[in-house]
């Protein structure tokens, strides 16, 4: 039993490795030499020279010539490019939700994939008071200190949550969870009231909510979070927008399997009774144009 725990921990830890090698070279459009990839994730030299010839060989990485940069190779791009045309049509399907949203509460809306190691926002839409917090397409942020981040983790098994957090957890502000068994108690507190909350756990000055995104197969695969500035997050707020954000995360996943399926699209509520476009929701309490500040 011991060989086979210590089997797993070193699979879980190869596939780690290989993920942070790749996100380093994406990152670098020139490309990365071997020393400073061993740099970037914390590895000696041999050992990832081992895994950059396989991603070579497979195709996921480029090297032009020996002693050369590596750089995103063949194979990584047409998956890139796979995902794009993903992205695309769940962007596609969630904004005018996202839109509604927004229009709601006049906060920031953020739709976020899992890249790599990280969440990152895919969409955002920003609110048009003077105080906010703002985004941009490609920002990425923690998994564990970030609310998109939990919904991202929440529903995945273990042996991957393992691979997709570092065996330290470093703290941002004194509220992050940088204790493992108390982070995995936190997520299991996020799937079983189906949302997530960052209260002040990346920024100390932002509070953030948000809801997971499933397709046609009950999977999720994108979380939609709203953040806004701590005086106007109350937390008495929490629960309006609970129900918002449930409504809204329900919605986009029911279109997003309709359009799978290459169906219409159409509006679906959730649970407790159908939602569509033209159906009024009251701005959560301390949240929107009332906390408009100049």
């Amino acid at each position: 039993m011991t060989e086979i725990r210590e089997g797993m921990v070193a699979g879980i830890q190869s596939v780690s490795r290989t993920l942070r090698i790749l996100d380093a070279v994406a990152a670098k459009p020139r490309g990365l030499t071997l020393q400073a990839i061993a740099r970037a994730v914390e590895a000696n030299v041999t050992t990832v020279h081992n895994f950059l010839a396989t991603l070579v060989h497979e195709g996921y990485l480029a090297q032009e010539r020996s002693r050369g940069p590596y750089t995103v190779g063949p194979r990584l791009l047409a998956l890139a490019n796979t995902i794009g045309v993903v992205h695309q049509e769940l962007t596609s399907v969630a904004l005018p939700w996202i839109e509604r949203f927004r229009d709601q509460v006049d906060e920031t809306l953020h739709l976020s994939v899992l890249v790599g190691r990280e969440a990152t926002d895919i969409l955002f839409i920003e609110s048009s008071q003077s105080v906010r917090f703002t985004s941009s397409v490609g920002k990425r942020m923690p998994l564990h200190a970030s609310a998109a981040g939990k919904i991202l983790l929440a529903w995945r098994p273990p042996g991957d949550v393992d691979g997709l957090l570092d065996a330290t957890l470093p703290a941002y502000t004194t509220e992050t969870v940088t204790d493992r068994t108390e982070l995995d108690q936190h997520l299991a507190e996020v799937r079983d009231r189906g949302y997530a909350v960052n209260l002040g756990e990346l920024d100390p000055s932002v509070r953030c909510i948000a809801g997971p995104i499933r397709d046609r197969n009950g999977q999720v695969v994108a979380a939609l979070s709203m953040s806004a500035p701590v005086f106007r997050f109350p937390d008495n707020s929490v629960h309006a927008l609970q129900d918002l954000m449930a409504r809204t995360v329900r919605a986009i996943s029911d279109q997003m399997s309709l359009s799978t399926n290459r169906s219409t699209l159409s509006s679906h509520g959730d649970a407790a009774g159908p939602i569509s476009h033209d159906t009024p929701i009251s701005p959560a309490p301390g949240v929107g144009a009332g906390g408009r500040t100049a």
